[in-house]
């Protein structure tokens, strides 16, 4: 396959580039305005998006002809090292960031139309009777990248460097070669804000070799060790760790710290995540992702704190491709 199966060159197809994870709306105006899309023949219903090739659920303010107040809305997300893993032999174990491109930020989707797309997000009316408990928590993923250097991967011959022609472990964005040199360590900040200090979170990184030495490194969350190792060269390693909240707070720090026997140990890393248990505070923020935990019942989260702008509050449900409205209100109420 070449991975444009998904092409009908029998339609037309309108490039929308999304650089910012979000939800985007395409208005009535700027539709009309679409060289060969005729509004009076074309039902909401009809239009259809891709992104790499797959159907991206949209939802649209009707399902007949669009008239001066309707739209079509989607997820987008920005460009990342998706398509990327593809370069690796052993992704999993080899890709330095995976939610870094080696080429652009930008994403591009495909708006099209047919007769009938059955990939729609459905509108849930926000029932607030007969509530439930409400969830007392959720999950937040805190996010540092480092992308100041390119790494051409393992070299092979000191002298003269080469590099091999495919994709190895580590070769991709990262920091700067020396951002954790001996006995100059790096720290890096997590902002969690509304942290609990209850359950378990899970940390995930990816560290580089940038040195042709011994390296050793240790690892300390919040000056708790998580990780103490001896590596070789430029070697790439990838860890995630199962940690326990009851220390976190607003802002949590990570710390590396080279100590190796020689004059150099220099290393880097590409990226630290946390995905960590917060509360439904959300501080004024305008926008949100969050995970809640899956079941068969009817949820129903209360958020406070949140800044909507004087608009119109929505919920996305992307796992279910839904979409419920909210009611401008403090604290927030979904169903």
């Amino acid at each position: 396959p070449f991975g444009n199966e998904w092409i009908d060159f029998s339609k037309t197809y309108h490039k929308i580039k999304v650089a910012q994870d979000g939800v985007y709306r395409i208005p009535f105006g700027t539709l009309n305005n679409i060289s060969g899309l005729n509004l009076s023949t074309v039902r909401g219903s009809d239009f259809i998006l891709y992104y790499m090739g797959d159907i991206v659920p949209i939802y649209v303010s009707t399902n007949n002809f669009f008239t001066q107040n309707d739209y079509i809305e989607f997820y987008g997300k920005r460009n990342d090292g998706t398509l990327d893993r593809l370069l690796y032999a052993d992704p999993d174990n080899q890709q330095p960031n995976p939610y870094y491109s080696l080429y652009s930020d930008t994403s591009v989707y495909f708006l099209a139309w047919q007769t009938g797309n059955p990939r729609n997000i459905i509108n849930i009316t926000n029932d607030l009777t007969n509530l439930p408990a409400k969830e007392t928590s959720c999950k937040q993923r805190s996010l540092i990248q480092q992308t100041a250097f390119f790494s051409p991967g393992k070299p092979y011959y000191s002298s003269d460097p080469l590099y091999r022609a495919i994709y190895e472990a580590g070769e991709g964005f990262q920091g700067a070669q020396n951002l954790i040199a001996k006995n100059t360590p790096y720290t890096a900040t997590f902002n969690t804000d509304g942290a609990l200090t209850t359950g378990t979170a899970s940390l995930r990184f990816g560290l580089t070799g940038t040195s042709n030495n011994q390296h050793v490194t240790n690892v300390r969350f919040n000056n708790s060790t998580v990780w103490d190792t001896t590596y070789f060269s430029y070697s790439f390693n990838i860890k995630q760790f199962q940690l326990p909240q009851n220390n976190f707070s607003a802002s949590n720090t990570l710390t590396f710290t080279a100590s190796g026997s020689g004059a150099t140990d220099n290393n880097t890393i590409s990226y630290a995540e946390l995905i960590y248990n917060r509360n439904f505070n959300f501080n004024t923020l305008t926008s949100n992702a969050f995970s809640i935990n899956g079941s068969m019942g009817v949820k129903f989260i209360e958020i406070a704190g949140f800044n909507d702008q004087s608009s119109t509050p929505i919920l996305y449900d992307l796992t279910n491709n839904a979409r419920i409205v909210g009611s401008s209100s403090n604290p927030l109420q979904f169903k």
